[in-house]
């Protein structure tokens, strides 16, 4: 696959075209906006129309429509989704955990934690609130912890105090799956609150990565409660999150195959360490090299599990998928870079404002429930004032392909490398998108269909023509 940048250039007739990284191979030509996220994929014809500049009056206006041309006057790609309009709202149930997990950031053995029923109420009011003043009726809803299901009468309590006002609120629950019994499940199934297991591949990496607190390995009972989901009609309805670390790194195949063959995984989520000064175990975080290679091999055994037959599919290789040709902004984190504080909200024990779950740093909260603000008017004044909103930049970003997407990656893990948001871009989620998105295009140009399978069929609009659109 080759890849250029097109210089921009300007039309006798006032049509301006603006530039464009160009993909080719396979016959095929894909554009991609840098500034906007849009694609088109081309024939060598039509590519050879831009290249001539001699283009038709019907491609430029569909260059028009995917903003990488324009006339006076011609409209612009909406950039609706990234509004200031929270629909995500964490709150920090417990500090309580029945694990020792080797990457926690939390400190779980100093103290043990867990919200009062008072300030709980008080940020389902402080919710409601926001939700009635700007109209929005359906919002999602994470209790997390510690270990969530500890407090799981406070998941209940929450999702019965949106609905009394008239509030759609879909509840998820992330568990490490110890707790899981037949009773639990059955009531989570008949109220719908969403259960995800947290799972880390093998059952010898699992173990080393997620002790239980009184020792030992923890697998054997996670896997105790996933057949207790699974039997309860969770098998297409509950996600699991997997930590990827230096240890993890031999394992990839591995993990791949395990989760589709031995626990029947339609989908699971991998997410890669990031460097944490306050992580339980040091040096567990990936290099930039060893992130390039996770992605190849990662992308690799997908593709060999997909030519076998299987459906089962990575979340954060979809999504990137969906980025790319869908112009999709399906995922809080990876979508458009951070949208912490624009579409998500996390909530402390104390009822403190952050933007993110993650920081878990009380400096960092930029409001309370109890200022006497409303969400929106603490959330405008922090885009404006706080440095988690600042924008992330290095110089090789204002030529990167990618920087759509990735914006410098994740607000929260700059602060925790750099000890300010003002240290530089994540690295990590850059070399992420360096080495996953050219490996997309190359399926978009040569093999399409395995796109397809990769999002369990999303992609329909890929068997329509030549010419597509994101």
């Amino acid at each position: 696959m080759q890849q250029t940048w097109l210089l921009p250039f300007t039309m006798p007739d006032g049509f301006e075209f603006f530039g464009a990284w160009h993909f080719s191979g396979n016959s095929k030509n894909l554009l991609l906006s840098q500034e906007h996220g849009t694609i088109i994929l081309l024939d060598n014809d039509l590519f050879r129309e831009i290249k001539e500049k001699e283009l038709s009056n019907d491609l430029k206006f569909k260059l028009i429509q995917r903003a990488f041309g324009g006339m006076e006057n011609s409209r612009k790609v909406s950039s609706a989704s990234e509004r200031i309009s929270p629909k995500f709202f964490i709150i920090d149930l417990t500090t309580a955990c029945v694990l020792r997990c080797v990457y926690c950031f939390r400190h779980l053995d100093n103290h043990t934690k867990s919200i009062s029923r008072e300030t709980l109420s008080d940020i389902c009011d402080f919710i409601i609130d926001y939700c009635n003043k700007i109209g929005k009726k359906r919002i999602d809803v994470q209790p997390w912890g510690g270990e969530p299901l500890l407090a799981f009468e406070h998941a209940k309590f929450i999702q019965d105090r949106l609905s009394e006002a008239n509030l759609d609120a879909a509840v998820s629950i992330q568990t490490c799956g110890v707790l899981l019994t037949e009773a639990l499940v059955q009531e989570a199934k008949r109220r719908r609150i969403k259960l995800g297991v947290s799972i880390d591949g093998v059952p010898e990496l699992h173990d080393f990565h997620r002790p239980l607190r009184s020792g030992g390995g923890s697998f054997e009972k996670m896997r105790a409660g996933l057949k207790v989901l699974h039997q309860n009609g969770y098998l297409n309805n509950h996600t699991t999150i997997t930590v990827i670390s230096k240890q993890s790194l031999p394992f990839i195949e591995q993990i791949v195959q395990f989760f589709a063959d031995d626990l029947g995984l339609h989908q699971f989520k991998c997410n890669v360490i990031k460097k944490n000064p306050q992580m339980q175990q040091a040096g567990l975080e990936l290099s930039v090299k060893e992130v390039h290679e996770y992605v190849n091999r990662m992308m690799d055994a997908l593709i060999l599990l997909h030519r076998q037959g299987s459906k089962t599919i990575e979340v954060n290789i979809s999504t990137k998928i969906l980025n790319l040709l869908h112009r999709k902004c399906g995922n809080i984190c990876t979508s458009r870079g951070c949208m912490g504080g624009r579409k998500m909200i996390a909530f402390d024990q104390d009822g403190l404002v952050f933007s993110c779950d993650t920081t878990d740093l009380k400096e960092e909260a930029f409001g309370s429930i109890y200022d006497g603000r409303s969400l929106m008017e603490m959330l405008e004044t922090a885009v404006e004032n706080h440095p988690f909103f600042m924008v992330k930049d290095s110089m090789p970003c204002r030529t990167c392909p990618w920087h759509f997407y990735c914006r410098g990656g994740c607000t929260s893990a700059v602060r925790y490398l750099h000890g300010a948001y003002t240290g530089g871009i994540d690295e990590m989620e850059c070399a992420y998108n360096k080495a996953a998105y050219p490996r997309i295009v190359e399926l978009l140009l040569n093999d399409p269909a395995m796109l397809q399978s990769l999002v369990q069929d999303e992609l329909d609009f890929l068997n329509e023509s030549e010419t597509s659109e994101s």
